[in-house]
């Protein structure tokens, strides 16, 4: 299942029911979708997508400040500070509904990798020997050295790109559980 993250600001507002749509430049979800909801390093809930829909950033108006659960001069300020002062600058709105909150929140390193921190995963599969792809060598070794799924991701060139590096982590902390006797 994937994710939608949030700051944690944003979440009390999510719970409310003020807040119902997420603004990006880039977001591939899917009408009906099933998403678990992230925010302040939990997994707090899930959702259901509603609409996934385009619009320019000088086209969001009132109706979407108000399914961001803020003022419009608040949601314009975020998204020139996220995306820049260009009002042409196409941008993904995603609606969406809470269908269930967690309480306590999930902690997603226990719910992917079993307990394991990201770096011990890195550190174990590296020292087993068990990383053959030189690619995911060079990713595990920057999580090993202590930087964080966010930090790497920026480096390979943006956020989007967690989503590999937590493939990778998973996959090694799978081969770790196969291997351990």
């Amino acid at each position: 299942m994937r994710y939608i993250m949030l700051k944690q600001e944003f979440w009390p507002l999510v719970r409310s029911g003020k807040k119902r749509i997420t603004i990006r430049r880039f977001a591939r979800f899917q009408p009906g979708e099933e998403v678990f909801i992230h925010s302040g390093g939990k997994i707090v809930g899930k959702a259901r997508i509603l609409s996934v829909y385009k619009k320019r950033m000088g086209e969001i108006g009132e109706e979407e400040a108000r399914k961001e659960g803020i003022p419009l001069e608040r949601l314009k300020r975020m998204l020139e500070e996220t995306y820049g002062k260009n009002p042409e600058q196409m941008l993904t709105v995603v609606e969406f509904k809470l269908t269930d909150v967690f309480d306590p929140p999930l902690d997603p390193e226990e719910m992917h990798y079993r307990g394991l921190t990201p770096r011990e995963i890195a550190e174990e599969a590296l020292n087993r020997g068990i990383v053959k792809n030189p690619e995911e060598r060079a990713i595990l070794e920057k999580i090993a050295q202590g930087k964080s799924i966010r930090e790497v991701a920026f480096e390979m060139g943006g956020l989007d790109r967690r989503k590999i590096i937590r493939k990778i982590l998973r996959k090694y902390r799978g081969f770790l559980d196969a291997t351990s006797s």
